[in-house]
């Protein structure tokens, strides 16, 4: 009963939260990218997303999402969403990260408040597929542009590959 009382105690009074916080930054920093197979790989930004053509000399396989694009984190623990002291929401991913121990900095987005609600859909979520509109942030406009940085930083795979639009010729 004691240990309970002084357990319950630790939890109202240290900041366990800040602490899961920042094992989970470390995490995202320490971990490899995630292997991805072909087939995944194929509906991610490595195989699904711009490319420069040399020989054509433009920007090849362009792709836009759509309101009713499925998306979802390439895995679990691909992104950590924090509150930092100063009240500024970031997301710390490890998609970028190279295969030698810490040859890179942190990598992280910093998110407007109003937008974190649909990341955190996107990570509590897994492995569920999600429709863009589905994600709880009020403007369409703001779940694209949510989804697209997400995708650019190899964050997120779509149900389907995209199609290419805009190919120059």
């Amino acid at each position: 009963k004691k240990a309970e009382r002084m357990m319950s105690k630790l939890f109202s009074y240290a900041p366990v939260d800040a602490c899961v916080d920042q094992l989970g930054k470390k995490l995202m920093h320490d971990v490899l990218p995630p292997a991805l197979e072909l087939h995944e790989k194929a509906r991610t930004v490595a195989g699904d997303g711009e490319r420069w053509n040399a020989k054509n000399k433009c920007v090849v396989n362009r792709v836009e999402f759509d309101p009713d694009t499925r998306v979802r984190l390439v895995r679990s623990t691909a992104a950590r969403l924090v509150q930092e002291d100063d009240d500024v929401i970031k997301v710390y991913y490890s998609t970028e990260n190279t295969r030698e121990y810490h040859e890179m900095d942190e990598q992280w987005l910093e998110v407007d408040s109003d937008l974190a609600p649909g990341i955190d859909h996107l990570i509590t979520s897994y492995p569920q597929w999600t429709k863009v509109e589905d994600l709880p942030i009020d403007e369409l406009e703001a779940r694209m542009r949510v989804v697209s940085d997400l995708w650019e930083k190899g964050i997120l795979m779509t149900a389907e590959p995209l199609e290419p639009h805009y190919d120059d010729p």
